[in-house]
């Protein structure tokens, strides 16, 4: 909860949010929480969400995201591929995911080098530097982002249409 707290202006202003591959619901169920407000929905495959009751802004929406995403003012996922539009409104993606930093203190910058290495081995992907992930957006078309600090080996990053 503290995250969401900590990071609260990031989230305000919407009136929706998509988790997508949100589990069990517990960043969304949070956010929820935080912003009485804002209608929430988590999407994942049938059998992640069966069973997970709906409360009175979160509800659950089974599907496939390489299919379809449902509309929302922001689209939370911890890997981002694809930008949101927003039917006439500014929209952005909020992406969870590391950022590698050479400032980082020992312990943090030793953790996102192993789980680099981990996800090399695992996924043929890597971890980035500020700079690579500016040009990831920018090459994907994004008009601009933001990176306001991190939390432990992840950060929390802002991309906008």
């Amino acid at each position: 909860m503290s995250l969401v707290i900590n990071y609260k202006p990031i989230f305000e202003g919407l009136d929706s949010l998509v988790d997508v591959g949100g589990g069990t619901r517990t960043m969304a169920r949070i956010i929820s929480e935080v912003f009485a407000h804002m209608k929430c929905t988590v999407l994942d495959l049938p059998h992640v969400i069966a069973n997970l009751p709906d409360g009175e802004n979160l509800k659950y929406v089974s599907g496939n995201m390489f299919q379809s995403i449902t509309f929302a003012d922001a689209i939370l996922m911890n890997r981002c591929k694809e930008a949101i539009t927003s039917h006439g409104k500014k929209g952005k993606v909020i992406i969870i995911d590391a950022v590698m930093n050479k400032e980082d203190e020992h312990d943090s910058t030793t953790a996102k080098l192993l789980f680099n290495i981990l996800i090399m081995a695992h996924a043929n992907g890597k971890e980035r530097n500020k700079k690579e992930w500016e040009n990831l957006f920018f090459e994907a078309g994004f008009s601009h982002y933001k990176i306001p600090s991190s939390f432990g080996i992840k950060s929390l990053i802002e991309v906008y249409p």
